[in-house]
């Protein structure tokens, strides 16, 4: 059995890599967070995958001495198996996005808005580690960075509409999920003026979305209020 490994993240969790390799002593699945920190279980070259699986879990369960991550879930999906720590710390405000992860900010957008399905699906490699890049990043700076850009704002624009709902569906739940996740540790509401500011909105037509947690609401607000000047440019 060949695990291959998976390095993934979404705007709510880290997805953190599974290795099956060999030693001098067997056989082992190596278990590595977004820090590098590792542990190995060993496994038996006839257990079935999902034997596996289960010892994974009660590793995981038993383990409470483990730095890794205090929350693990395992899931199986097309894309091999996954072991997902649940990310505790708070993504930091202050903290502005540099140059390349606005680079990979407008990536994302402009390929989910303007590529065909087709073209997305062959990039998904590729826009999964733009992710990676910029999974710590506040969500409010993420749609600071869109929203203050006449081609991103153009370009959550072009999400909205597309035919296939996927496309859509996928992006919002990311970014919806970093949302919830940064209000339920009171790392979002603090930041409303400053946000509202930097992209130019009157703070009180977001605010009371943010407060009752409707972030779909919140971002279709941010795209009612801040249409492109010129309609000409980035339609596509």
């Amino acid at each position: 059995m060949d695990l291959r490994r998976i390095f993934k993240k979404t705007r709510r969790s880290v997805l953190v890599g599974c290795l099956l390799s060999q030693s001098l002593m067997g056989e082992y699945v190596s278990i590595e967070n977004e820090k590098n920190e590792t542990i190995q279980i060993g496994i038996d070259s006839d257990d079935k995958f999902l034997d596996v699986i289960q010892s994974i879990e009660s590793f995981l369960q038993a383990d409470s001495q483990s730095h890794l991550a205090l929350e693990w879930n395992l899931k199986i999906s097309t894309s091999g198996l996954v072991a997902r720590a649940k990310q505790e710390t708070k993504r930091d405000y202050h903290t502005l996005p540099t140059k390349t992860q606005k680079e990979d900010i407008a990536y994302i957008v402009s390929i989910l808005a303007w590529d065909n399905p087709v073209s997305v699906w062959k990039k998904e490699s590729d826009l999964k580690r733009a992710g990676d890049r910029i999974n710590h990043i506040h969500p409010l700076r993420f749609l600071e960075t869109i929203f203050r850009d006449e081609k991103l704002i153009a370009g959550m624009e072009g999400i909205n509409g597309r035919k296939v709902p996927k496309l859509k569906s996928e992006f919002r739940k990311g970014l919806t999920d970093s949302l919830r996740e940064e209000g339920e540790r009171d790392n979002l509401l603090l930041f409303v003026d400053d946000f509202a500011t930097n992209i130019g909105i009157n703070k009180k037509s977001i605010t009371l979305l943010l407060e009752k947690k409707q972030f779909n609401e919140f971002i279709d607000t941010l795209i009612e209020l801040k249409p492109r000047k010129n309609k000409d440019h980035y339609n596509m």
